[in-house]
């Protein structure tokens, strides 16, 4: 899901991010945070791009960029 800082519009299916979740996120809680629930992109485990399938193939693992920590 989109998380920004530009606040939504009225007709858009969003909620604010309360100023704890986003300190345990990691997140600056200064500024107002919402997450468009409308908007996401959807990730087929079979066709996935974060998913690999371990060298026994019995486990499969995430996979993500190292700055995506």
């Amino acid at each position: 899901m989109p998380i920004t800082t530009k606040q939504p519009e009225r007709s858009r299916f969003a909620f604010e991010i309360p100023a704890i979740k986003k300190s345990r996120a990691g997140l600056d809680t200064d500024p107002q945070v919402w997450i468009i629930m409308g908007e996401f992109n959807g990730d087929v485990i079979g066709n996935s791009f974060h998913i690999e399938q371990s060298l026994d193939r019995s486990v499969q693992q995430g996979v993500f960029p190292a700055d995506s920590a």
